[in-house]
C-alpha cells in the first residue's frame, strides 16, 4: 500500500485466513476490481415468488433429488449447491463463489435488471439461521434507511428474497477487506497516515451506530469485516451484521473474534455498544504493526 492510498493487486484473495485468525466470508469481491454504483436505491421483496424460474439450469444441475437435501438443492451441511450460469428470480446470474462461512456462502452475481454486479449472501436452509439472517434484514434495513445518503459507511443492503428455501440478501458489490490488504505487506503493516483514515471511518460508523434509533452491536468487528469500496482508493465499509443486535436485545453470550473480544465477553458480563470501540482499537494498532495486539 502507499501512504496515500491503496493498491491491492489482482491476486490478492478475498475472505482468507490463517490459523487463529477467524475469517466469516464479507460482501467482498476477490476475483475483480468491479463494484457497484453506491448510490444504488435499497429495495425488499421477502414474499417474493421463487418456487420457479425462468432460467435453464434444471434441478439436473443440483444433483440427484433428495428430499433430505431439500430435493437435491442443498449438500449435506444445509447449504444451496452453487450452479454458475443459474439464474435467481430470473435476473441474478450466478457468476461464481466468494466465501463461505457458517451461515451460509457469498457468491458474486450479475444483476440483469441493473446490469450490474452484486454479491449475494446466500443463508443455510437451516431454521437458527434463517432467524439470524432475518435480524440481520431487520437491522440493515433500518441502518440504510437511516443513512439514506450513503454517509456512515455501512455495506447496503439492496434486495432479499427467498430462493428454494434459502433466505438470499443481495448487497452492493465491494473490494478486498482490510486482512487481505495486511496480508499484501506481508504483515508489515500500513502506514500511519492510512491507518488514521481507516480509524476516522470506522469510528464515524460506530457513532452512527450508537444513534438513538439505532444503538446497534456489531459484535464482530475486525480485519475482514471491513471492505474497501476500490482497490485503489481508501473508501471502506463495515458488513457482516449476522451477529449483530440492538442494545437490550442481546442474542448470544459469547460473541466477537477472539483478538478483538472485548474484557465484558470473556469475563461473561453484561456488554453494551463498548465492546465494538474495544475491537476498533485492537483492529487499528494490528493495521499498523501487522500483527494482533493481543495473538
Amino acid at each position: 500500500p502507499s501512504t496515500h492510498g491503496v493498491l491491492v493487486p489482482p491476486s490478492v484473495g478475498g475472505n482468507s485466513s490463517n490459523p487463529g485468525h477467524p475469517s466469516h466470508a464479507g460482501i467482498g469481491n476477490s476475483t475483480n476490481n468491479t463494484t457497484t454504483n453506491n448510490n444504488s436505491n435499497t429495495t425488499t421483496n421477502s414474499n417474493a415468488n421463487t418456487t420457479t424460474s425462468s432460467n435453464n439450469n434444471n434441478n439436473a444441475n443440483h444433483g440427484t433429488s433428495n428430499t433430505a437435501n431439500n430435493e437435491g438443492f442443498d449438500d449435506e451441511n444445509y447449504d444451496y449447491v452453487i450452479v454458475r450460469g443459474e439464474k435467481f428470480l430470473d435476473r441474478y446470474e450466478i457468476d461464481s463463489l466468494i466465501g463461505k462461512g457458517s451461515f451460509g456462502q457469498v457468491v458474486k452475481a450479475y444483476d440483469t435488471q441493473e446490469s450490474s454486479y452484486v454479491a449475494i449472501k446466500i443463508i443455510k436452509n437451516k431454521r437458527p439461521f434463517l432467524l439470524q439472517a432475518q435480524i440481520e434484514v431487520r437491522l440493515l434495513e433500518l441502518m440504510n434507511s437511516t443513512d439514506s445518503g450513503d454517509k456512515y459507511h455501512v455495506v447496503k443492503l439492496k434486495h432479499h428474497f427467498t430462493w428454494k428455501k434459502h433466505l438470499c440478501l443481495v448487497f452492493e458489490l465491494l473490494s478486498y477487506n482490510l486482512y487481505d490488504l495486511l496480508r499484501n505487506t506481508n504483515f508489515r503493516g500500513v502506514s500511519l497516515n492510512l491507518t488514521r483514515k481507516f480509524a476516522q471511518q470506522i469510528a464515524t460508523a460506530l457513532l452512527f451506530l450508537s444513534w438513538s434509533e439505532l444503538r446497534i452491536i456489531h459484535c464482530d468487528l475486525k480485519p475482514e469485516n471491513i471492505l474497501l469500496c476500490n482497490p485503489k482508493r481508501s473508501a471502506i465499509k463495515i458488513v457482516d451484521f449476522g451477529s449483530s443486535c440492538q442494545l437490550g436485545k442481546r442474542i448470544y453470550l459469547y460473541i466477537q473474534s477472539r483478538f478483538y473480544r472485548s474484557p465484558e465477553v470473556l469475563l461473561g458480563i453484561p456488554y453494551d455498544l463498548a465492546i465494538d470501540m474495544w475491537s476498533l482499537g485492537c483492529i487499528l494498532v494490528e493495521m499498523h504493526t501487522g500483527e494482533p495486539l493481543f495473538s
